[in-house]
């Protein structure tokens, strides 16, 4: 099953972070494997490459791309989706970097989020108040860790999850529900950012106290202001549902995109998105962002109930 943590027939993690390759030299300073020890290395400190740094996923009418970028030693962001049939399902989460486990974090939110919503969906039952429990088991997922990283430990992570389900006349019904500044957009005859930053910047400017280039400014702007993870003051989501009047592409990203293309206009006008498939698209999107500066983890994820479905699931590994 798409998403889930452990697989059906074997019982293995299906997420759990790979090792680097037995025998490799450390990528900062060289030194051999007699120097390798728990994914960092003995000598300088610097942690190895793992699966997780790139990680490209299609299922269905979803694809997705994760990836470390160029300043980060390790990824934090996570991503799940499934097609679930009418039901295209995304969540995707961003380890908060100043937080301990922060990518044991994405991953365990990402994961718990997206089989709440595949079993709430299949049963029927009310889309928003599936993100709702979704949300609600992605903190309780976070919470379990928070022992795994110390005394006092509080991994924590931004959350988007979007359900995106065909309606009457080629129409899409949309339903989002985020905590922080991770994204969901609508791509298509009626384009639009469904999501609003849970941001100081964000606030500010709801509140008329800063317009948005003094806000972009403030040294504080981007420090988010809801998250998921055991300190989070306020974990329940905002939740929307739009009825959109065409048949688009839902796309969800970290900040590691969207800082380099804030602005709705210039995301649209990206070459990318002119790519023939999704997976295409989701892969360029990521590479732009590295091209730009890969200052953040990258994490793009697009689906279209039009697409052409991919064939299965392609699980977790380097590209």
């Amino acid at each position: 099953m798409a998403g889930a943590s452990f697989c059906e027939a074997c019982g293995a993690e299906l997420h759990a972070e790979p090792a680097p390759a037995a025998g490799a030299p450390c990528v900062s300073c060289g030194a051999g494997a007699e120097h390798q020890g728990d994914g960092y290395c003995l000598r300088c400190g610097h942690k190895q490459p793992t699966a997780r740094d790139h990680m490209e996923q299609a299922v269905g009418r979803v694809a997705g791309v994760t990836d470390r970028g160029r300043r980060h030693h390790r990824n934090e962001d996570a991503m799940a989706f499934a097609d679930d049939g009418d039901h295209l399902l995304v969540v995707v989460c961003d380890g908060v970097s100043t937080t301990e486990i922060a990518d044991q974090a994405s991953q365990a939110a990402s994961d718990a989020a997206l089989l709440v919503l595949q079993r709430w969906v299949r049963e029927g039952r009310d889309v928003e108040e599936a993100m709702a429990a979704a949300t609600a088991a992605a903190q309780a997922a976070v919470l379990g860790l928070a022992g795994g990283g110390g005394p006092g430990a509080s991994p924590s992570c931004t959350f988007v999850a979007t359900a995106v389900a065909p309606v009457a006349e080629q129409a899409s019904r949309v339903t989002v529900g985020w905590l922080g500044d991770s994204r969901a957009y609508w791509l298509g005859a009626s384009p639009r950012q469904l999501t609003r930053d849970h941001t100081l910047a964000a606030e500010l400017v709801a509140a008329g106290e800063l317009d948005e280039e003094q806000a972009l400014r403030h040294p504080r702007g981007r420090s988010i202001t809801r998250w998921i993870g055991a300190d989070a003051q306020h974990p329940e989501p905002e939740v929307m549902t739009a009825v959109i009047g065409d048949r688009g592409r839902i796309l969800v990203c970290t900040d590691g995109l969207w800082s380099h293309v804030p602005d709705l206009a210039q995301l649209l006008a990206r070459p990318e998105l002119s790519e023939p498939d999704l997976a295409a698209q989701a892969a360029g999107l990521v590479a732009f962002a590295n091209e730009a500066g890969g200052h953040d983890n990258i994490t793009v994820v697009i689906g279209s109930l039009d697409a052409v479905p991919g064939a299965g699931s392609a699980g977790p590994g380097p590209t």
